[in-house]
């Protein structure tokens, strides 16, 4: 039998007494003990499934990440050989340029009166004039917009649920 001092607090005198009344009370504290559990289990199962579909999406972006990092890597390194490709050009370009402007200024500055030697000059220049010109269609070839090699760079795009998930937050 369940102690009086417990029911007193609910029932009011005799009615803690009377068997019906206990059997009322504790059907009906079982039925709540019931609810309380199916529903305290159901939360649990609900946490647990979004547990998985947050580690899911977790692991997800961890592998975007990882994509996006070797992706950024790749553009420096291509920036790199770009920057490379251009200094190497431009001191291909500027350092047989001076020497043109030297031998130009020689014969312009009246420092040679030997026509010989003058021609001889001319004819250096004529050459190096001709693989430079070489030299620059290389490098126009080159840096053409229709002649550069692409390298495309591919980046896993993440799950819709992901975009969403990261909207949200």
């Amino acid at each position: 039998m369940v102690p009086h001092y417990t029911l007193g607090r609910f029932a009011p005198g005799a009615a803690a007494h009377n068997p019906e009344y206990i059997i009322f009370f504790l059907a009906a504290f079982a039925v709540v003990m019931f609810i309380t559990a199916y529903v305290s289990s159901a939360l649990g199962a609900m946490l647990k499934r979004r547990e998985g579909y947050l580690s899911r999406l977790h692991d997800e972006l961890r592998l975007w990440n990882i994509q996006i990092r070797q992706a950024n890597e790749r553009l420096i390194e291509i920036d790199r050989t770009k920057t490379d490709f251009m200094r190497m050009s431009a001191h291909e370009i500027r350092s047989p340029m001076a020497a043109m402007l030297s031998i130009l200024n020689t014969i312009i500055g009246g420092y040679v009166d030997d026509k010989d030697q003058i021609m001889s000059m001319l004819k250096i220049l004529e050459r190096s004039l001709l693989e430079r010109t070489g030299n620059l269609a290389l490098v126009q070839h080159s840096l053409g917009h229709r002649h550069i090699s692409t390298t495309t760079i591919y980046a896993h795009v993440p799950s819709e649920e992901l975009q969403q998930a990261m909207e949200t937050l």
